[in-house]
């Protein structure tokens, strides 16, 4: 039963053995470690440090406490280089991975909080998984047990769900209590009703489905509700208990109950559609929705139009997402619309216009090292379709032109501190040559004129003077608005919202104009800045995503709907409004705050009593930990798995892994042993490698085929630089190889009719290669790149008198094709060996169709055409789910020894989910013609689709 349980789960192994990008290999690590947690951080990152070590030890009694149990002992790794904003939980070898530069769009709660209450909670779950059985086999085995027994048995609605309902219930704010879900629910259920189960927790790649955090929440929130808080510790544990028996989840028997999610699921959508139904029956009593004026444009799928512009008379210019294009620019004119740019690395969906020009941050690679990328002020000229970079190697959000001046420029700046600055910047340095400057970048001068560290920023926005910058401030108490004065740094508070989210400020006729949340609806509202008088100005069905301002009685709005953001023109209907008044809590909000009866804010928080020893981390002790090992063969650096066993070992930082493995072969009684071991602290890559197995060669001669066997024993190391980069439209990198072994040949079989084959005995072996690629941004539903270039090139040689010579070089190129997400796929291979001394392993593929041929020579051609079928949201019970059909036509050429093959045939490919694992597969077939052989060939093809 525990192997069939690690290969059902083969689906989740990528999740399991997470190796993470790397850190700067200059950073200098510390750590806090506590008998309840412990957190490996930056060692200037320390104040950041102690703070989250309050939040996690003040969380500690009541995190894990509805799933009936504490929290584990687990470290935590913060990651500050980077412009990314996120967590990760990961179990194999266990860990919380946070990102916690602050985001411009993230709620009214301070990021770094909402991060740790989301991911302790995850690492909750997995312990309430420790028990019985599976607690006993992770004993036994290590990590990857309950990793697997997680992705294999427990939907993924619930673990995020469960996390969503956690920092909703143990805050005051928390995405569960925002419109943002709700809005996606709502317009669901009531435009298009209620999806399969099986669709719904599953999603698709045609509609639009709210994801396992949306769903989740409402799952877990709505299961509380009937059968109390302590629903998911019983199933957990039943589940954890009892997996080996089929009492899997979805079919917990708890308290002599059956808890049936499919059956949740259904009278969840039928309570949520009477209680909005009603709620949009008393909007449509009240709400003339003709005065909404639609700009027809088209819409054949999910499309978001946000961040509209009015540029003319008749025209708009947007951010247009779906799940078939790149992010674009867009100009709508008369109803028609017209593709501008793509925009793949634009940041949080945000750009602002200036006569003719956009500017906006985008998200840039750092050259080796993973966790360290940066957000780049970039300006692009639509007449001209010119770039400028603006910015280099620094981390902006939300840039915006000076109205008056715009050589001036205001934006967001994040340090590797976590601390966010109103910046203004100029080329022309008139402005910041005072004692003010920050520092320089590239030509630009950067002035400060705020100093509230404590607190993060977002949406900043010029008054129509060029004289203040409002902004939004969120700290601990929630959000607010503040205007500055760029030359004194005086500093305003112009409203306090609290934990009611706002977004999206712009200031025109003497008002501040934002979106706020309105009784869990998203709304446009305005303050008078002279009087302070308060209005709302829209009231949507389901609510708004931005906004443009035209005049003082016009605005484009974003309204939502089932179809995505759209985009209309209405009037300004201002109505008084108080906006210091707190909303009324969404739905199961209330219930789960008071099921859980504590709230992480300022007041349960107490920084300043609590100070927690610190240390250095060393990295050279912790190069080694053995998470896992296994009774089977699980190669994961190359994906093969077998009957045998292995061992696994990976540091915290992702820079030191380690594979040991024995893999047996019943077909041809081959044994193989091998060791893997990747060390990337420093800028070289160093990867050493050895293993004992058996190989063999067939090649045609001519009269007769001659044939070899042999056990070989290989040790070497290979050494990388490698180097990357993206540019507007492109994700590039060059990658420089040398490697070195030595190997030993024990000869088994030996049958050459018409020569004889020498077999060397121990040699030495040298190579070099070189990758290099460009390739276009993909759209979700892209199956290759539309526009690029795969490159690599190798040579290897045997140190010896008479050395065996390998050489390899392959192009790919990728051209776009008839329509969206579709591509050709061309190839040009070239490689020659040495069978006759020491044949080397191929790193090019052959003619499709041709196997066990072992050429001197080799040349080929392919072509290869991606294309879609269909998108079939089709499923099978609870076995099968298919959301997409795939082929891949083919035709090769290929000279074997100036022997030359041709094939042709199509792959055809289904992405699937089975067994309603998250996860999806795709699964299908290779059905070919050997014209030279008059022979069809298949093949099954397997991967994942991650």
């Amino acid at each position: 039963m525990f192997c069939c349980l690690l290969f059902c789960s083969f689906s989740h192994l990528q999740a399991q053995y997470s190796v993470s990008p790397n850190d700067d290999s200059d950073i200098e690590w510390r750590e806090i470690k506590t008998d309840r947690f412990h957190i490996v951080y930056p060692n200037f990152y320390e104040a950041n440090a102690q703070r989250i070590a309050v939040v996690l030890d003040t969380l500690y009694p009541y995190i894990g406490s509805s799933l009936g149990t504490d929290a584990p002992n687990i470290p935590f790794l913060i990651h500050t280089n980077s412009s990314k904003s996120n967590g990760l939980t990961v179990w194999a070898p266990k860990r919380i991975e946070l990102w916690t530069t602050p985001s411009p769009t993230s709620f009214a709660y301070p990021w770094s909080w909402h991060l740790a209450i989301h991911e302790y909670r995850h690492a909750c779950q997995m312990q309430a998984l420790n028990k019985g059985i599976s607690g006993v086999l992770n004993n036994i085995f290590g990590e990857h047990i309950l990793g697997a027994v997680s992705g294999l048995l427990i939907p993924m609605w619930f673990m995020e769900g469960d996390a969503v309902v956690a920092e909703t219930a143990l805050t005051p704010s928390g995405r569960g209590a925002t419109p943002d879900f709700k809005m996606q629910m709502k317009a669901h259920l009531l435009e298009q009703g209620a999806f399969n189960y099986d669709k719904a927790i599953l999603g698709s790649r045609m509609s639009f489905v709210p994801d396992e955090y949306v769903l989740g929440y409402y799952m877990c929130a709505y299961s509380r509700n009937i059968y109390g808080k302590d629903i998911f510790a019983d199933i957990t544990e039943s589940t954890a208990r009892n997996w080996w028996s089929l009492n899997w989840f979805s079919r917990a028997d708890i308290r002599g109950i059956k808890y049936d999610e499919s059956r949740i699921y259904s009278n969840l959508t039928d309570s949520l559609a009477n209680l909005w139904g009603h709620e949009d029956n008393l909007w449509l009593a009240s709400t003339d929705k003709s005065c909404l004026d639609i700009i027809q444009i088209r819409k054949d799928y999910y499309t978001n139009y946000l961040n509209p512009v009015k540029t003319g008379k008749d025209s708009i210019i947007a951010l247009k997402s779906s799940y078939f294009d790149l992010q674009s620019l867009v100009l709508i004119h008369n109803g028609k619309e017209e593709k501008l740019r793509s925009l793949p690395f634009l940041k949080h969906s945000f750009f602002d216009y200036h006569n003719g020009k956009i500017l906006y941050s985008q998200e840039a690679m750092n050259q080796r090292w993973g966790q360290q990328n940066y957000s780049d002020i970039v300006e692009y000229d639509i007449k001209s379709r010119k770039y400028r970079m603006i910015s280099s190697k620094g981390i902006f959000f939300n840039p915006v032109y000076n109205p008056v001046d715009p050589t001036l420029i205001a934006a967001i700046e994040t340090d590797n501190r976590d601390n966010q600055s109103l910046v203004v910047l100029n080329t022309g340095g008139r402005f910041e040559k005072t004692k003010n400057i920050l520092r320089k970048n590239r030509n630009i001068y950067i002035r400060s004129v705020s100093n509230q560290h404590a607190t993060t920023l977002s949406y900043p926005t010029w008054s129509e003077d060029g004289r203040f910058i409002f902004v939004i401030e969120t700290n601990e108490k929630g959000k607010l608005i503040s205007r500055y004065n760029i030359y004194t740094m005086e500093r305003e508070v112009i409203l306090q919202t609290g934990y009611d989210n706002i977004s999206h400020l712009k200031q025109k006729q003497g008002k501040l104009f934002f979106i706020k949340d309105m009784d869990s609806k998203y709304e446009i509202v305005c303050i008078d800045l002279d009087t302070r008088n308060t209005m709302q100005l829209s009231e949507t069905q389901f609510g708004v995503g931005d906004f443009h301002i035209t005049d003082s009685t016009r605005m484009i709005v974003c309204p939502y709907s089932s179809m995505g953001y759209y985009l209309a023109e209405t009037d300004c209907n201002p109505k008084p409004v108080n906006l210091f008044q707190r909303n009324r809590e969404a739905v199961f909000v209330d219930l789960i705050r008071e099921e859980e009866n504590f709230i992480l804010n300022d007041q349960t928080l107490n920084f300043d009593s609590m100070k927690y020893e610190s240390r250095p981390y060393e990295k050279i002790a912790h190069l080694f930990n053995f998470h896992s090992w296994a009774p089977i063969y699980m190669n994961i650096s190359k994906m093969d798995f077998g009957v045998g066993a292995s061992v696994f070992s990976q540091n915290l930082l992702s820079t030191s892994v380690l594979e040991l493995g024995y893999k047996y072969n019943f077909n041809d009684t081959k044994n193989e042993l091998y060791m893997n071991y990747t060390y990337s602290g420093l800028y070289p890559i160093i990867q050493l490698e050895a293993n004992y197995k058996t190989r063999w060669l067939t090649f045609d001669t001519g009269p007769a085929d001659l044939y070899a066997k042999w056990n070989e024993l290989m040790m070497g190391f290979d050494i990388s630089l490698p180097y990357s980069w993206n540019t507007q439209q492109s994700v590039n990198s060059v990658k420089l190889r040398m490697n070195y072994s030595v190997r030993k040949l024990i000869p088994k079989e030996l049958y050459s009719p018409g020569e004889e084959i020498k077999i060397l005995d121990i040699f030495n072996t040298m190579g070099i290669g070189l990758n290099v690629s460009s390739l276009s941004a993909t759209a979700y539903n892209d199956l290759a790149p539309r526009f690029g270039f795969n490159a690599m090139i190798a040579y290897k040689s045997t140190l010896t008198e008479n050395p065996a010579e390998y050489f390899a070089a392959k192009v790919t190129t990728y051209l776009p094709a008839f329509t969206k997400n579709q591509s050709f796929e061309l190839a040009l291979t070239y490689q020659t060996n040495s069978p006759n001394k020491y044949y080397f392993p191929t790193e090019i593929n052959f003619t499709k169709g041709i196997h066990n041929l072992s050429p001197k020579e080799f040349y080929g051609f392919g072509i290869t055409f991606h294309t879609p079928l269909s998108y079939p949201d089709w499923k099978l019970g609870r076995v099968l789910y298919v959301k997409r059909v795939i082929a891949r036509p083919f035709y090769e050429f290929g000279s074997f020894d100036q022997k030359t093959f041709q094939s042709f045939g199509s792959d055809i490919s289904f992405n699937m989910h089975i067994l309603r694992i998250h996860t999806p597969l795709e699964t299908g077939f290779r059905i070919g013609y050997l014209t030279e052989r008059n022979t069809l060939f298949f093949n099954l093809l397997f991967s994942l689709d991650l």
